[in-house]
């Protein structure tokens, strides 16, 4: 059988968008000979639609253009399976339902209903979707053939707690009805060491059967998909598709004759290494990044530019994605700002070829007419004067020049911060945290240095200044600050902001054992640190500043998701709550 697989980038609500997508794959599958085209989960009304769902006419608008996907069909030997929605007829349950079509000769000639729904992470589809109960069989060229959408694929997947999150198995179903081909339509979206792990998966459900995986591709929201459709027969991969690496293609259309002995082509993107790490969160990053800035409709780009690492970072991945001449840095010393920084976010802009702003913030004057204005009216607190709030003015009237350059030219505010720093509260709120989208968000501080290191690489020369790498960092909102004298030195920290954030360790006594586990042969790092005299305390007070953040976390922009737990919609602490450790 001859499968054409059409990994493509859809955008919620975009109709039209979308159909003129999944017309000229069609084209090109027709153009192939080919005897089924496969489209991803969602692919008419895009992926993840949330709400808009409830809009009037919304179901109604996607099962038009649901009528004219099949219209193209006609007098066509290709078979088209699409994702799309509908309502729920049934009288109870939730509205509506997750749909994939079979489309022959213009007409629907099966579907199905998408049967396990995630309630985990970022996934909410109970919200919206009543679960099916049949397996989903029909022909193609006499060939017996079955349905999964996304999750239904999943059901050996154990939760946090350790338990498979399903009683019902669709592919198991689907195998003991005979059928010779499964065809999966996936919105299946990034995470670390994800394609590797999916990839096994998907092996071990084509023992006896052909595989037919489409997963989209792109950027949505805090999300980014990274294809990798592929066909497996019997544990044996015939084709693999990653995303492509040029971060404005929107379509990957790829024809296999699913016949062929294996061919596949090993491909470093599933593989589990530091090396290959670095690199799919970068090429995933640039993606996310492009399709959050065009398809809210900008072009250009403006973010401050410290001579730190983690503005030199986001203005190099901004200029990857915009070109250098749609990113405007915004250089705002004040006078704790050192020499050096200034002459390195120069180097920078100077490497990058983007545009660059003096600005330079005086902030002394505004501290004392607040300061003075409130003691004249008899403020006193109860604490006495907290002196942060002076350095905190500082990052406020950076995000004010910020904001105003946005309002004024139309460029979208790109904030700097990393998990790190947001983690522990490390940033001043309406200060350095505003803007519109935070690539870097997802990103622990040493992975900031290692995606710094490996754009030198990349490019075989040395974009980021070895300076801005090798340098101590520091907010530099008063003489002599760095960042690890107000925490701890990075790579402890990150360590216990990754334990307590996505394992979820908030003992000191469990952070010992997982450390036990995870030192590995070239980093003893955290073992070391935690036979120190402070460590415990240090420990928690690290893990007492996580949880009081909450509130500034929450008002702070979206990021790319990279890792199993990342801040937003995948974590859902409450704000007010007692802190007991």
């Amino acid at each position: 059988m001859k499968v054409t697989l059409a990994q493509i980038n859809t955008t919620p609500n975009d109709f039209s968008g979308n159909f003129i997508k999944i017309q000229a794959a069609i084209d090109i599958a027709i153009k192939d000979k080919a005897d089924v085209i496969v489209f991803p989960e969602l692919t008419i009304p895009g992926y993840l639609v949330k709400d808009l769902v409830y809009n009037a006419g919304f179901v109604e608008k996607n099962l038009v253009y649901l009528k004219n996907v099949a219209d193209l069909t006609y007098h066509s030997k290709v078979t088209v399976i699409v994702g799309y929605i509908d309502l729920n007829h049934s009288g109870f349950g939730k509205p509506f339902r997750n749909m994939a079509a079979v489309i022959q000769n213009g007409i629907v000639v099966a579907t199905y209903q998408k049967r396990l729904l995630p309630g985990y992470d970022v996934f909410d589809e109970y919200r919206y979707f009543e679960p099916g109960t049949q397996s989903c069989i029909f022909n193609i060229n006499g060939e017996l053939s079955a349905l999964t959408i996304c999750e239904d694929n999943w059901f050996g997947d154990k939760g946090e707690t350790g338990n498979v999150r399903y009683k019902v198995d669709p592919v198991k179903e689907a195998k003991e009805l005979g059928v010779k081909y499964l065809f999966s339509i996936n919105s299946s979206p990034f995470v670390h060491d994800k394609p590797h792990h999916r990839l096994e998966m998907l092996k071990n459900i084509s023992e006896g059967l052909t595989l037919i995986y489409v997963n989209q591709i792109g950027g949505q929201d805090d999300l980014v998909f990274d294809g990798h459709s592929c066909v497996l027969r019997n544990g044996m991969v015939l084709e693999c598709v990653p995303p492509s690496e040029d971060h404005k293609v929107d379509s990957q259309i790829v024809t296999v004759e699913t016949n062929n002995n294996a061919h596949y082509i090993f491909d470093e993107t599933t593989q589990l290494n530091e090396q290959t790490r670095i690199k799919n969160m970068y090429t995933m990053i640039v993606k996310g990044l492009y399709d959050y800035v065009t398809k809210s409709g900008f072009k250009e780009i403006v973010l401050g530019s410290s001579g730190g690492i983690d503005s030199a970072l986001v203005a190099s991945l901004a200029c990857e994605a915009f070109g250098p001449q749609n990113v405007h840095c915004i250089m705002m010393p004040s006078v704790y700002s050192s020499e050096g920084s200034v002459n390195d976010a120069k180097q920078l802009h100077k490497n990058l070829g983007c545009k660059e702003y003096m600005n330079p913030i005086s902030h002394e004057n505004m501290v004392s007419t607040l300061l003075h204005n409130f003691q004249s009216l008899g403020v006193g607190g109860i604490k006495g004067y907290n002196a942060s709030a002076d350095e905190n003015i500082q990052a406020r009237m950076r995000g004010l020049s910020i904001m105003y350059f946005s309002n004024a030219f139309g460029a979208l505010a790109l904030t700097t911060a990393n998990k790190t720093e947001l983690s522990t509260g490390y940033f001043s709120i309406y200060g350095d945290s505003v803007g519109a989208y935070a690539p870097i968000a997802d990103l622990y501080k040493m992975e900031v240095y290692a995606l710094a290191r490996y754009i030198n690489k990349k490019h075989n020369k040395e974009v980021i200044p070895q300076a801005i790498i090798d340098k101590a960092p520091s907010a530099e909102l008063k003489p002599g600050q760095t960042d690890e004298a107000s925490l701890l030195p990075y790579p402890i920290l990150d360590k216990i902001v990754k334990a307590y954030i996505e394992d979820y360790l908030d003992s000191f006594q469990n952070l010992f054992q997982y450390a036990l586990s995870h030192c590995g042969v070239d980093d003893k790092s955290l073992c070391k640190w935690l036979e120190t005299p402070n460590a415990e305390s240090d420990f928690k007070r690290i893990i007492k500043l996580i949880n009081i953040n909450e509130f500034k976390r929450r008002q702070c922009a979206p990021g790319i998701k990279l890792s199993k737990v990342a801040f937003g919609t995948g974590r859902r602490m409450p704000i007010v709550k007692k802190v007991s450790i």
